[in-house]
Formats: C-alpha cells, structure tokens, sequence
C-alpha cells in the first residue's frame, strides 16, 4: 500500500513537471514570437535558427504535450507555435534582408504538420483560417505556406468536419459544452499566466469546431489554392487522397452509400444534415474527388434538390432521399441543386454512355422562380453533355424564359442569357464560340446572336470597381452592340418571331444602372415598335409599362405606412421575393447564421439596379420614342395616363419630387404620342378626363410641366386657345419671360392692332381661367428674386372680372375640399370638375342669390372644416394667410367670393375658440386648486397682464390639447379674427347676418379676455373686429344688438388698461377717434333748431349711431380716458425709474415699454375735447372734467402733460350764458342745473388750487390760469381771485423775456391786508401757493412782491383772529410728497 501511494505521488509530482515544462516552452515561443513581428526581417540576420526551433524543439514538444493529455498545455504551447509560424510567414511575402520569400517558407511549412495534426481542434481551425485570410489578402508567403501545409490541412479539416458534425443538424453546435468544461481548468491557472499571454489564452482552444464552419473553410481554402494554380482541380485529392475521399463521401446520401454517420467518424443524428453544409461541401467537390467520384456524389444532390423544387425525376438519377439535407425553403434547395450542377460541370464532360447531363438542364430550365445560380450552371453542365439536342428547342426555351430576360435582377438575367445561349449552340441556331468572337458592330443575322449580344451586355456588373472592367470601355462596346441589333432590324434582319425575346432583353437592359445604354435601348425600341408586324415587342413594353407604374404608385401611396409597419425608415430596402425570409428559422449558432447567409448571398445576389421610379421615366422614353405606335393604340395609353394622374386610395392628390418626373415624362407621351391628347378627344369620358389633367397640370410648380401641359391643349385647337396662343401661354409659364409676355398679353378690346385682345370676347372667360392657372405658381413666392413675378402677375390678374379669377379662388379653398377615395378596383376613375369649383362659378355670377350662403356654410360643414383644427394640419392656417392675402391685394375681386371664404372662416372660428376656451376654463380650475407647493412670492409680477402668455398657452396644453392642438387652435383663431376685422373694413356693405351669430359667439370671450391681452406688441384679435364693426355706419348697429352690446366696452376697458401696449392703444383710440368724426358729420349735415344743438334732443329716431353708441357707452369711455391718461403719466415716469416694476427689467417689458413716453396723450385729449359737444355742454361740464381732473392729482406729472389735459379742462367747461338743460324730456328745474354746475365747480376748484404752487413752467401755469377762468364762470370763490391771478401770470409782447412787470406787480398791490380779510378762504389758497412758488423764484423784483403779498396775508391773518378755523393747505413744490 505504501508502494503503491508512493508511486501515484511520483506520477503527480512528474505530471506537473511536465505541465510546468510545456508552459514554459510556450512562454518562449511567445517571446520569440513577439520579436518576430515587432521586427519582421528588419534586425533578424537569418531565419534558419528560427525554423530549426520551430523544426526541433517546438513541434516535438508539442507532440510530446498531445501524447501527456495536458489539454490546456498543449492548447497553450500550440497556440505560441501558430503564433510563431504566422509571424515567420508575414516576414516572408518578399525576398528582402534574412527572408527568403514565399518559396523559402514554402519549404519550412513543409515540416509543420505536426503543428496541425497534434493541435486541439479549435486551435488548428483558427491557424488554419489566419493562412487563409492572409492568402485571401494577396500574400504571396501565406498562400505558398497554405500550399505546403495542405497534406495536413485537408485531413485536419476531415477531422473538424467529423468532431462538429453529430447534433448539428438543427443548427447547433458544442462549442458551449466545451466552454463549461474548460472554465474550470482556465480559472485555476489564469492566475499564473503574464498578462502578454493573457491575450491568447483567453479563447478556449479545447473546443470542437462547428461542422458548418469546418465546411466553409474548407470550400475557402480550395477556392484560395485554385486561384494560385491557376484554375486547377482535385486540389486536396493529389495533396491527401484518404481525407479527401472522407470529404467526398459527405457529400453523398447516407442510405445510397450504405455506410452510416458512425462509419464516417461521427455519431448517428436523428436529424437530417442542413443544407447550408451540403452546400459549403458540394463547393469544395470537384477538388476532392475525380469525375467519376463528384458525378456519384452530386448525383443524390441534384436528385434530392429537384425533388425539393417540385421538379420531375431525371432517369439516370437515383431516387430522391429526403432525409439527404434539411431545406427550409426552395432556396436552399435552389442553393444545393447550383453547387451541385456546378461541381459536375466542373469535373468534365459526360461520359458518353451517361446521357443525363442533358435532362438535368432541361429540368433546371422549367423551373419556376428565380434560380440564377441554378441556371448559371445548368448552362455549363449543357455545354459538356453528351447528348446536348436533349435539350428541346430553341424556340420553345426562349418563349420559356422571356420573362426572366426582363428580371430586374442582373444575375438572373444573365442566367436566363447564358442558359438559352447553351441552348442556342446545343440545339444548332449557332455557334457559341463564332457568337462570343463577333465584333460589337458586327450586324446580328439571328436571335441567338443577339442573345449572345445581351449577355455581353448584362453580364458585366458596372458596379464591381475592385474587378471589374473599364466602365467607358463597356458603355461604349454595349451602345454599339444595341445599336447593331437596331440596325438588324430596320434592315429586316430579324423577323417578327424575334421581337419579343428582343423587347424582353431591352427592357432588362432598363435595369442596368449605366445612363449611357440607355438611350441606344430607346432607339431598339423605336425601330421594334414602329412596324405594326412587331406588335409583340409593343405588347410586351405596354404590359411592363402597365404593371411597373401600378408598382411605383403603390410603393408612393404605402412608403409611410409600410415603414411603420416594418420598423423601418422610409426608402430602406427591402428584399420582397420570394424566399427571402429563408432564414425564419431561429437558429442558435453564429457559424450556422453566417453560412446561411453566404450562401444566400451567393445563390441569390443583390445589386444595385435602376431605381424604381428612374425605371419608369425609361419606359416612358421608350414610348414616347415611337410615336406611330403609341398613335395606333391611345386608349391603353390614356388609360394608364388617367391612372397615374389618379387620387391616392384616401382620396388624396399624388405629389412628390420622383411622381412629379414621372408626370413629366408621361406628357412628353401625351404631346408627341398622342397628339397632346387630340387623339382621345372624341373617346367618351376620356378625353374630357385627359384634359381635365393637363388643364391642372397647367398651374404646376415646375414651369417645364407647366409648358407641357399648355403645348398639349394647344394641339387640342380650342377656341379660346390657339396654336399660337399656347405658345405665348408657354412663355408665360417660364418665369424668364413671363413678365414681358403678360404685357402684351391684353384680354381687353383695344382700338389698334396692337392693343386688340389675343382672344374674342366670348373666349375671354375660358382664357383667362387658363392664364390664372398659369399664373398661380409665381402667387406663392413673396421674396427673393422671383417677388417681382408675384406682382406682376397680381397686376395682370387685377384687370380680370371677378368671375374669370375662379381658378386662384378654388386653390385658395381646394386644400379643405372633401376628398373620395377612389373604390376597390378602380385605377382610373373619371376626372370631373369637384362640386366646389361649380359652386364657385355659380357664386360668381351672382345666380344664387342670398341661398349661396347656407349653400357654402353646408358645404363646409360636410368636409368637416373644423374638424382640421386641433388635428396638427396647417391647412387652416395656411387658408386664412392665403384669403388674408387675397383680401389685401383683390379686395374688390374677392367681394364676389365673400361667402366661401367667410363660411370657411366661421366654421374654423367657431372649432377654434371651443378648444381655446375648453383650455382656459381648465387652466381656471387649476389654477382655483390649491397648491401647496407653490409659494406666493415666488409668482412673477408680470404674470397678471400677460394675458394669454407663453406660460398659459403651455399650461393649457398640458392640461387639454396634447402636442399641438391648442396652439393651432389659439393660432386659427387669431388668424380667423384679424381676418374677419379686415373683411368688415373691406366690405362693410356686405350682408353679414347669416354669420353674424356664429361669429359674436366666438369673439365674445375673446372680448372679455381683450384688456388683459392688450399688453401685447399687437393688438389683441377681438381689437380688430369690434373697431371694424364700431367704424362703419352699415355695420356699426350690431354693436347695438342686446346680445353685442358689451363688445364696446370691452374695447374701451383695453383702451384704459394700465399696462395697455402703444399698438393697443392706438387702435382703440383710432375707434374713438372714428366715432366722434362720423358723429360731428352727422351733426353738421343735420344741424338742430334754436332748441336743438344736433346732440340727439329730436330723439335717437334721428340720431347717428355714432352719436349713440358714444352716448349709450359715455362712462366706460371716460372711465378708460381717464385710466389711460394716468397710466401714460405714471408710466411715462416709472418706466424711467431704475428698479420700478414697469422697467425695461426684462425683453418683455423693453418690447412693452417701447414707445411709451410722458406726455404722449394728446390724442386722449383730443377725444375728451372733441366728446363735450357731442354729450352736451352740461355732460361735459361734469363728466368729462371730473375724467381730467384725477389725472391732475398725480405726482411728478410731465409738466407739458399736465398743460395739455387743463387745456382740455379749460375746453370742455361750458360758459356761464351756454344752456345748461340739453334734455327737455324730461325737464329739469334750471335752479338744479346751476346748482349741479356750483358743485362741480367747487370740486374742480378744489383740486386746481394746488397746482399754482406745484405747476413750473410757464406754458402750464399759463393753461393752469385759462382753466382756473373757466372754473370761475360757476364758482364765485374762484371768480374772486381769478383776476388777480391771471395778473400774476400776465405776459408783455414788446418784452425780451415775456414778463409784463406792471401787471403782475399791480396784482400784488392788490393782495392788500383788506383783501385777504374780505375774500373767502377758497380764493386765499391759489393765492397763497403762486406766492410760495414764486419766492422759490429767481426774479428779484417779483420775489419782494411775493413775500411783501405774504406779510399782508400775516397781518390780515393776525388782526382777524386766524381763518375762521378753515385750514389752509399750500403746497411746496420742492416736496415731492406734497
């Protein structure tokens, strides 16, 4: 027992020496080889010691570490000799230095196979593979090492192919087995490893490799060594002949070759083997078996792989074995039957006595689908039958596959090409060798020789810029060929038998993304389709003509919606045939996925072709290129003309940059093919429909459609458009002589010729309909350089009658009109006039009378016109900008529209204001909840007057309309209102009653919310309609409706907002102002009796309604007067403040402050001036002064201010003789009259006193003094004083500075101590406070007088004991407090 534990302990102890040896010796293998490619030759004096190492130590140590079992050091050590033999081959791509290039490597790699044969699986796959890459890459050394190694290589790869190949039939793999299994080992000894060599110990070398990717390199690094020798086969059958028959015995069915998967070094699979490894397998054949061993392994391929593609069975064959390969669609069937064909075509002819080859070509060729790798082959196989006139006949072969010829993939074209080519030569139309030598000029005397021609043509992809040819060199040699098969048939070269296999070869050539073909494949199909003997070639382009556009349209209507519902972007390909979702199946191995995916890519390639709608200008060209044939058939023609031209399914119009080329195209067929269309004139429903189109495409953005669409209607000889009218109507589509054309072009008789109209009046309606069109492209551009076109095609619009502009009308409202899409079935519905045009020339002759408007309002309640706002379209904004500009430069034109246009407005007027006041009430409610997290000093001060600001819109928005609905509703709204302000002032004579309800419905909140929203830079909305309606006489009595009559108001309190901006302001005054002129009109053109002023003492039966809506709405408008008045003062001052609230602090209140001045409130004054005549001297008297007489009491007001408001005063006070009873019923006493003056006398009195002692400058002490006169008239107290205070201020002409000292010095005589005894205390105070100001003076003389005055006042104040107990109050005008 102890001999026995001490020898197990011995092993141990020698199997970690060993483990500790080999790391080490991987370890220097390492060093060495990092010194190899750091210096790569440059330092290294000979690589001989270099070899011997690799020769001698490392590849005997490496069997030594395989034979021990120490699978991660051998692992290891192999992957430092890997390492090490790449580096030596890099260094040996030339002969430079101490390397002796790609045959000195040649030689050393001879001896490493050692290095393939003992290395784990996955690492010999991976040195296997760098060889490969490297040879791949253009190294010479790497493909030379590649070469040498290859008797150790193929029999590596059997055995990979062995390892991976059980339980991979699904797609799975043992690599993640392996992984678990070494995670153990690695952990443990990850620790002892450096960190250089921590790099490649990190992949896991003990893994088996994957069949699939066994397979693939294997096929790789056959193709690799056939290029180098030059094309050469049975490459790995000369290098190891035992793995290459194991190779080719995979590639026969199991059953057939009656050995099982264990025979073959594998275990038994329930599972069939996939087809992709078939595939990879079949590729490598030919170089691993000689002719007779590849035709008996394909043999079970092809037969298995007909079978899968529902062909039929070959003799000769063997049976189909379904358990040969797993396919998950006909492609990979598709994929194994190419590989398959092609390796037998490969190995050599057919024997003699085989007689199959034939029949397998034959049944590729009725295949249906696209298999172009399959046909690829099978045309090499038909060139090496033994029986070639198997085949069939020629003719039937070409009527089989004419319509792979047209394929818009070039390899299946090339397919279809060299298949019928082969067959051409088998069956005898001609020899294929003669055929392949013939010169690109040489004329073609058969169809096979143009097949020959074609296949030159198609078989060079122009794309390839790594191999291929010279693309000009190409271009050239294919224009000749083309144009050589033009000239066989113009010379009867060709019979009519040939012209469908010719059309299908040029319309695949439409395919080729090379310009310069083009035009010589439009030229083939002129010369085919000229002749009505070669009706198939007509036939042929109409039907791919019919069935491309029906594609491009349906990819135009579907692109959005396709791209959603594939997650895709929009325009990103696609591969839509069939097959092309080959890999459904989830397959879990990376391996398996990639070589799926190369054999798809290589079975069934994708290139880049024409685009789609490229293609179908080509097809276009190609028509329009033989114009006797499109003349022989214009139905069809304008058939699928009416179809392209067709709404979208939904209704809507096609557009779009690539729609808009086709378009183009399609009237250059209309124009040259058809006559412009003449041809279907007299075709019932076709004709009117094809003019209908081009009548519309007249009005195009893109003036070249424009002059298309006008020179086809000129060949339609109509009699409002001539020949020689359409081409003037031409030039006016090209914005380089329109101007100069609409100069000339006059549709107003004139007296000379050259002033006579271009067309007879009763033509002028239909004309001018069709220059309106013309024009209303150059209508959307309003700056840059094509501004000048817009006016001048407004000048020319505006000598038109209002009926002949229905066309401009129609686009004004056509983006709202209802669209019908079109049913199930139908491609080109009937084009007719829309049920809007007609109402539109109904309206404009005026035949519908006052039923046009519940007409319109119906109309556009049925397209659900309000249903746009809120929806995120800019159809109705972009409708009242239009009709905004409409009105502005066509308003007498657009009077007779005014009923589309405002049914439209009102129906988005009335949706706009629901949403916008659905979201306020909601932003009222939240804002009444309680917000505990708010706090009240954090609110910013400007928030109360903003109105309906940023923040609230924001707010609304979050509340109700998510995204953009309520700002396109606020912004419809505003649009509707300003417009609707502007068609009152327009067309105030218009009867607007059938609107008026909805309209008032709609402004009525918007008037409540108007002096909040008065502190925007523009007036607010609602502003412009009420001023429109209060502006005019016609409209100006709705605002006395009982449900309209708060709208003024409404305008009068923005007029006496305190934070109003200058634009609101004006626009409020400016309706005052309008007011007050028509009332004085009125007045002076209906002037009263001795009784009666013209003030309405008659009654209001007689009365302006200026008059009263300025008297029925009196107080809101002094109260706003007078409001506006203080807020300019206040303003005008505090704005000037730093720190004040109202300072520019911010841009908002610079933008709001901007304009704002003291003193800048004439016009206001101007109004309470002009008022008093209008309300009565007695309203007057007391009103409008009591309105003046609060602005006086403010603080550090603008002196020229203040001068103007009591000029004002001094204006509007009535004198003492004027009759103070205006109203006789009823009739007041004329005692309360007086006394009612006393008081207000006595109150205005009150309040101008102390502004002798504050006022400074001279022209307000002046108007201070004229209004003090004015108060005296009806107060005795200031009619006591008023004398001697107008000698205060008395003025001299002749005098430098003004001053009449006389005067003013007697007055101060007459202040005596008797005066101030006998005169009430009320005439003290002015008194007094002119004798305080002027002691503060600089005049000497008038200083003495002043204060000798005041002593007099002491004297007489003593004597009398005081004032009777009357304070008297003067004011300091230094104090600013006072």
């Amino acid at each position: 027992y102890d001999d026995e534990s001490d020898s197990d302990e011995e092993n141990g102890e020698e199997e970690e020496d060993d483990a500790s040896a080999t790391e080490r010796a991987a370890r220097s293998l390492g060093v060495v080889a990092t010194a190899v490619e750091v210096y790569n030759g440059a330092r290294v004096e000979d690589y001989e010691p270099v070899f011997d190492l690799i020769r001698r130590s490392a590849l005997p140590a490496l069997k030594t570490a395989a034979a021990a079992g120490t699978g991660r050091g051998a692992s290891l050590l192999a992957s430092r000799t890997h390492r090490l033999c790449l580096a030596c081959v890099d260094a040996h791509d030339k002969v430079a230095g101490a390397s002796g290039g790609p045959d000195s490597i040649a030689r050393a790699a001879g001896d490493w196979g050692v290095a393939l044969a003992r290395a784990p699986p996955g690492d010999s796959y991976a040195f296997v593979s760098s060889l490969r890459s490297r040879a791949v890459d253009g190294s010479p050394a790497a493909g030379a090492a590649l070469s040498a190694l290859l008797p150790a290589a193929a029999p590596t790869i059997a055995r990979l192919l062995d390892l991976g190949w059980s339980g991979s039939g699904d797609g799975g793999s043992s690599k993640d087995d392996s992984k678990d299994d070494s995670k153990d080992d690695s952990k443990d000894d990850s620790k002892d490893d450096s960190k250089d060599d921590s790099k490649d110990d990190s992949k896991d070398s003990s893994r088996v490799v994957d069949a699939d990717a066994a397979a693939a390199l294997l096929g790789d690094v056959c193709d690799v060594l056939s290029r180098l020798d030059g094309g050469e086969g049975e490459i790995v059958l000369r290098a190891a002949p035992a793995a290459a028959a194991e190779i080719a015995a995979r590639c026969e069915s199991s059953i057939r070759s009656g050995r099982s998967v264990d025979t073959l070094g594998g275990s038994e699979s329930a599972s069939p083997t996939p087809a992709r490894r078939r595939w990879a397998l079949l590729r490598a054949l030919p170089h691993c078996a000689a002719r007779d061993g590849v035709r008996r392994a394909t043999a079970d391929a092809i037969a298995w792989a007909l079978g899968a593609m529902g062909a039929n069975a070959v003799d000769g064959l063997p049976a189909s074995d379904a358990a040969y390969a797993a396919a998950s669609s006909s492609g990979d069937a598709a994929a194994v039957l190419a590989a398959a064909i092609s390796a037998r075509a490969a190995a050599g002819p057919e024997p003699r006595s085989e007689k199959v080859d034939a029949w397998i070509a034959a049944r590729v060729g009725d295949l249906e689908g696209e298999h172009p790798a399959a046909l690829v082959a099978a045309a090499d196989l038909l060139a090496g039958a033994s029986d070639p006139s198997a085949i069939g006949s020629f003719g039937d072969a070409v009527t089989r596959h004419s319509w792979r010829l047209k394929s818009p993939s070039r390899h299946q074209r090339v397919g279809a090409l060299r298949y019928l080519c082969a067959v051409a030569d088998a069956s005898g139309e001609c020899d294929a060798v003669d055929a392949r030598a013939a010169g690109a000029n040489d004329t073609p005397r058969s169809l096979a020789e143009c097949l020959h021609r074609w296949l030159k043509v198609n078989e060079v992809d122009v794309h390839d810029v790594t191999g291929g040819p010279n693309v000009m060199e190409f271009a050239k040699s294919a224009q000749v060929s083309i144009a050589a098969m033009r000239r066989a048939v113009e010379q009867d070269a060709l019979g009519p038998d040939a012209a469908e296999a010719l059309s299908s070869c040029a319309l695949g050539a439409t395919h080729v993304r090379l310009a310069t073909v083009w035009p010589a494949t439009q030229e083939l199909f002129g010369a085919l389709t000229e002749r009505k003997e070669f009706e198939p070639a007509w036939t042929a382009l109409f039907q791919d003509l019919k069935s491309h556009q029906t594609r491009c349209l349906d990819a135009h209507d579907a692109a959005a919606h396709d791209a959603a519902a594939r997650g895709r972007k929009k325009g990103e390909w696609h591969d839509d045939r069939p097959g092309a979702a080959r890999g459904v199946r989830q397959m879990s191995d990376e391996v398996a996925r990639s070589l799926q995916r190369r054999m798809e890519r290589e079975t069934f390639p994708t290139e880049a072709g024409t685009e789609r709608w490229q293609r179908l200008g080509l097809l276009l060209r190609s028509v329009a290129s033989s114009p006797a044939a499109a003349s022989r058939h214009p139905a069809p023609l304008a058939g699928l003309f009416l179809a392209y031209n067709a709404p979208k399914p939904d209704g809507s119009p096609r557009a779009g940059k690539a729609w808009r080329a086709g378009l183009r195209e399609w009237l250059k067929v209309v124009k040259d093919g058809l006559s412009g269309g003449k041809a279907v004139r007299a075709m019932a429903g076709t004709g009117d429909a094809v003019r209908a189109i081009l009548e519309r495409c007249v009005g195009a953005d893109e003036p070249d459609l424009a002059a298309l669409a006008v020179r086809c209607l000129g060949q339609w000889r109509l009699p409002h458009l001539t020949p020689d009218d359409a081409d003037r109507l031409a030039r006016v589509t090209d914005p380089n002589t329109m101007k100069d054309e609409l100069i000339a072009l006059r549709v107003e008789p004139g007296t000379s010729d050259d002033r006579r109209a271009v067309v007879d009046p009763a033509n002028r309606p239909a004309f001018a309909a069709l220059v309106v069109r013309c024009l209303l492209p150059r209508l959307k551009r309003r700056t840059g350089r094509f501004a000048p076109h817009r006016v001048a095609a407004l000048r020319w619009i505006s000598r038109l009658d209002p009926p002949e502009i229905v066309p401009l009308i129609h686009s004004v409202i056509s983006p709202m009109e209802p669209r019908f899409g079109r049913a199930d079935g139908a491609v080109a519905p009937t084009i007719e006039p829309t049920p809007w045009l007609d109402a539109l020339v109904v309206t404009a002759s005026g035949h519908g009378g006052e039923e046009m408007a519940t007409t319109w309002l119906r109309m556009a309640r049925e397209a659900k016109v309000a249903g746009l706002v809120g929806s995120g379209s800019k159809v109705p904004s972009g409708f009242l900008r239009a009709a905004g500009d409409l009105l502005k430069v066509m308003a007498e034109h657009t009077k007779a529209y005014l009923h589309p246009l405002l049914s439209m407005t009102v129906e988005m007027l009335a949706a706009s204001s629901d949403i916008c006041e659905s979201a306020a009430r909601a932003h009222e409610a939240k804002l009444n909840e309680p917000d505990p997290a708010v706090d009240d000093d954090e609110v910013d001060e400007d928030d109360d007057v903003n109105g309906e600001d940023e923040e609230y819109a924001n707010d609304t928005r979050r509340a109700l309309a998510p995204g953009q609905a309520h700002r396109d509703a606020r912004e419809v709204r505003s649009l509707a209102v300003r417009f609707l302000g502007a068609l009152f002032q327009r067309h105030p004579d218009f009867d607007y009653s059938p609107y008026w309800d909805a309209v008032l419905s709609a402004v009525k909140p918007m008037a409540d919310r108007m002096a909040a929203e008065s502190a925007a830079s523009h007036p607010p909305p609602a502003l412009s309609i009420v001023a429109a309606l209060a502006e005019d006489d016609v409209l100006a009595p709705l605002l006395e409706r009982a449900d309209a009559i708060t709208l003024l108001p409404r305008l009068w309190r923005a007029l006496g907002a305190p934070f109003a901006s200058p634009a609101a302001r004006a626009a409020a005054l400016s309706t005052a102002e309008s007011l007050i002129e028509r009332a004085e009109e009125a007045k002076l053109k209906t002037p009263g009796d001795d009784g009666d002023d013209g003030d309405g003492k008659g009654g209001d039966a007689g009365e302006h309604v200026a008059a009263r809506l300025l008297r029925a709405h009196a107080p809101s408008l002094l109260d706003a007067l007078q409001a506006a008045l203080a807020a300019r003062a206040a303003r005008g001052r505090r704005a000037r403040t730093p720190g004040s609230k109202i300072a520019a602090a911010t841009e908002k209140g610079a933008a709001r402050n901007a304009g704002v001045s003291a003193g800048a409130s004439g016009r206001e004054l101007a109004v309470l001036k002009r008022l008093g005549p209008l309300l009565g001297r007695a309203a007057a008297s007391a009103a409008i002064a009591d309105t003046l007489v609060p602005v006086l009491a403010l603080r550090r007001l603008d002196e020229s201010a203040a001068a103007e408001v009591l000029g004002a005063l001094a204006a509007v006070i009535p004198p003492r003789s004027d009759d103070l009873n205006p109203n006789p019923n009823p009739n007041p006493k004329p005692e309360e009259d007086v006394a009612n003056a006393r008081d207000a006398a006595a109150r205005h009195r009150s309040a101008l006193a102390p502004l002798f002692g504050r006022l400074r400058s001279r022209t307000a002490r002046l108007a201070l003094c004229r209004a003090w006169s004015a108060v005296a008239a009806h107060d005795e107290a200031a009619n006591a004083c008023a004398g001697i205070l107008r000698g205060f201020h008395a003025d001299a002409r002749g005098s430098i500075d003004g001053v009449d000292y006389d005067a003013r010095l007697g007055a101060y005589d007459e202040c005596t101590a008797e005066w101030f005894r006998s005169a009430p205390p009320a005439s003290v105070v002015p008194v007094l406070n002119h004798v305080i100001h002027e002691l503060r003076g600089q005049d000497m003389a008038l200083r003495h007088a002043a204060a000798a005055a005041l002593g007099r006042f002491l004297d007489a104040a003593v004597r009398s004991g005081g004032t009777d107990g009357t304070p008297v109050r003067v004011v300091d005008d230094d104090d600013d407090d006072d």
